[in-house]
């Protein structure tokens, strides 16, 4: 991964971190990107074996 793709990569990572932050009503200090991407990683390989939903 590149430089751009680095960069890229981050701000999809922040405007995700925001729209969480909105729907759980927190501020967005409060929030952990580190976590949200473990999240994403945890939820997307789940959902490749079928055993993702909407609750997980």
């Amino acid at each position: 991964m590149n430089f751009a793709d680095s960069r890229s990569f981050y701000a999809v990572l922040v405007d995700l971190g925001d729209a969480v932050a909105d729907e759980l009503s927190l501020p967005f200090d409060e929030m952990s990107l580190e976590m949200i991407y473990r999240r994403l990683y945890h939820f997307t390989m789940a959902d490749q074996k079928g055993k993702a939903t909407e609750e997980s």
